[in-house]
C-alpha cells in the first residue's frame, strides 16, 4: 500500500521533465521559473528541476497565488510570491511555466509568453477547464502523454481543438520524445499538457517497491 497524495506528488514533475527534458535543457543554468499555484505539486516541480539540473537551476523562482496572505512562506524557499492579476511582467520574462492550480480559465494571456518558453500544465483534469488559452496551444509544440486521452480529458486541448487552432494530429505523444522519434524544435515555445494515467502510477509504485527491497547498504 502507498499513499496516494504522495505518490501523485512524486510522480506529477516526474513525468513533465521527462516528457520536456529535453527543452528544459535549453534553457540555461538558471531559468527564469514561474509558478501558477503554491500547493505540493508547483513545489514538488521545483524540487523535481532542482534534481535535474542543480540548484542553481531554481535560482529564479516566482510563484503566482490568488492569496499571497495564505501562502506559507516556509515552504516556498523564501521566493517572491505576487498575486495573480499582478503577474504580467513575469510571464513576458519566465523561461519556463508551470501551471499547478486549480483554475478552470486560462491562468495568463499568452500573447505575452517568449517564443522559446517551456510551459507545463498539470491542474486541470476535465474537458471544460483549462489553465492554457487555445492562442498559446495553437501556437506551441505540444505534448501529452497520450493523444487518445488527452482529446477525451483535458480541457485545454480539447476546447482548443473546438476552437480550430489544432488537431490531433498535431499532438506529440510523450513516449516519441522520450525515445527521440520526434525531437522539439529550438526557438518554438513547448507545452506539455499532463492528465495523469494509471501506468505511471505503477511505474512508481514498482520502484518503491524495488528500492525497498534492496539490501540496506544497497539503498
Amino acid at each position: 500500500m502507498l499513499d496516494g497524495t504522495a505518490l501523485t506528488t512524486l510522480r506529477t514533475p516526474a513525468v513533465s521533465f521527462a516528457a520536456v527534458r529535453s527543452a528544459v535543457s535549453r534553457l540555461g543554468h538558471a531559468p527564469r521559473i514561474l509558478l501558477f499555484g503554491a500547493g505540493p505539486q508547483g513545489r514538488a516541480h521545483v524540487d523535481a528541476l532542482r534534481s535535474l539540473l542543480g540548484p542553481e537551476a531554481v535560482a529564479h523562482v516566482t510563484y503566482v497565488v490568488r492569496n499571497p496572505d495564505r501562502v506559507d512562506r516556509s515552504t516556498v524557499r523564501a521566493a517572491p510570491v505576487i498575486r495573480a492579476g499582478a503577474h504580467h511582467g513575469a510571464v513576458a520574462e519566465a523561461d519556463l511555466i508551470v501551471c499547478a492550480t486549480s483554475a478552470s480559465t486560462p491562468c495568463f494571456d499568452s500573447n505575452q509568453v517568449k517564443d522559446d518558453c517551456v510551459v507545463i500544465a498539470v491542474g486541470s483534469h476535465q474537458p471544460d477547464a483549462r489553465e492554457i488559452d487555445s492562442a498559446f496551444v495553437g501556437r506551441a509544440q505540444v505534448v501529452v502523454e497520450d493523444v487518445e486521452t488527452a482529446t477525451r480529458e483535458s480541457g485545454d486541448i480539447v476546447m482548443a481543438i473546438a476552437d480550430g487552432v489544432i488537431t490531433a494530429d498535431r499532438l506529440v505523444a510523450m513516449r516519441d520524445v522520450v525515445d527521440g522519434s520526434r525531437g522539439l524544435e529550438a526557438g518554438r515555445p513547448v507545452l506539455f499538457k499532463s492528465s495523469g494515467m494509471s501506468w505511471e502510477d505503477l511505474i512508481i509504485a514498482n520502484a518503491v517497491l524495488e528500492a525497498s527491497m534492496r539490501r540496506p547498504q544497497d539503498r
